[in-house]
């Protein structure tokens, strides 16, 4: 399992930071990452950097006096740690560990962080308790279906006040373990940028991820990746692909999409009668976009009896949910 705290000090501060790592270990059962191993090169320091940042789910800036004698920001490591933590929506405690007060540099950028005062020993005590709510332990038999719940509670903001970063936190717990909903909804996360910086390659990866298990709204997000471009280089063949393995599903979604590829000839010949079936059977589950095309068909008579009574009823479908055209052509026929 990855170390789940990361732990962000000067090399001066060594040894009390060290006094505050075992100690906070110690009260929550969870491990920190810390630099232990004297990385000297760069670019290894880096990419060790970055993999630890990555997979941890707190950061804690031990600040001291160290910090307040910086004279080049952009050069600083702990300041690249910090701002890369940020990056990446990492939740970040500043813990002073000598009383220095956080420079106007700090303050002007980080000020909105909770910060802790170590030399307090009730503040260092509630902040261990604040980590064992943050970070509640977990082992490998945990059910992944109770971990998907909790990330939905904190999603939807049912019991709970919605907080996205916590859904992603629990959604990923269940993921990792093969749960395909719970796959489906982190790509869903990184697609929308909800909880997580946006990131189409790692959405498509979950979404792939899910796809393989069969389920239908992770294959019609695969296909909308390959139909737009996102994560991938556009390929309207391999988006109809994925669009058909979820519409054969019954994905309402999917079988729109595949619709308009008939109808457009884009992956696939183009085929009206094709079109006409799978809009219909998105349209009967209730997809406005669905409804409105196959009023299209039946206004303009599309491999169908042109039939405008039964365009207004399709059209009335889908502007009853909202959809703009669909109402522009029922005032333009006059329905």
């Amino acid at each position: 399992m990855d170390k789940r705290i990361f732990i962000s000090y000067k090399r001066v501060d060594k040894q009390r930071v060290f006094e505050i790592k075992d100690f906070i270990e110690a009260h929550t059962n969870i491990e920190c990452w810390i630099d232990l191993d004297g990385i000297e090169s760069d670019a290894v320091f880096k990419n060790v950097i970055i993999r630890a940042i990555n997979a941890c789910e707190l950061m804690l800036f031990m600040y001291s006096r160290a910090h307040s004698q910086i004279t080049d920001f952009e050069k600083d490591w702990t300041v690249k740690e910090l701002n890369f933590a940020a990056k990446k929506n990492k939740r970040i405690v500043f813990v002073n560990i000598d009383g220095t007060e956080l420079t106007d540099d700090f303050e002007f950028d980080f000020g909105s962080k909770q910060q802790v005062d170590a030399n307090d020993k009730d503040r260092l005590g509630k902040l261990v308790v604040d980590i064992r709510n943050w970070l509640p332990s977990f082992t490998d038999n945990d059910d992944p279906e109770a971990l998907f719940e909790r990330g939905e509670s904190y999603y939807y903001g049912c019991g709970v006040a919605q907080d996205y970063l916590e859904a992603v936190k629990w959604y990923r717990l269940s993921a990792e373990r093969g749960h395909e909903r719970a796959q489906l909804k982190l790509g869903g996360c990184y697609r929308k940028g909800r909880g997580v910086l946006k990131d189409h390659n790692e959405a498509l990866k979950w979404y792939h991820l899910s796809a393989e298990q069969g389920n239908a709204n992770a294959q019609n997000y695969i296909g909308n990746c390959y139909e737009y471009g996102l994560g991938v280089h556009k390929d309207y063949s391999e988006a109809v692909k994925w669009y058909q393995l979820s519409a054969a599903q019954g994905d309402a979604r999917a079988q729109y999409n595949l619709g308009v590829c008939y109808e457009s000839g884009r992956g696939i010949s183009k085929d009206y009668n094709k079109a006409l079936k799978w809009y219909r059977l998105s349209a009967e589950q209730g997809n406005a976009d669905a409804q409105c095309s196959l009023g299209y068909c039946y206004e303009h008579g599309l491999d169908v009896a042109q039939n405008y009574a039964e365009a207004v009823k399709w059209y009335r479908k889908s502007a009853e949910q909202g959809n703009a055209f669909a109402k522009a052509k029922l005032k333009e026929l006059g329905a």
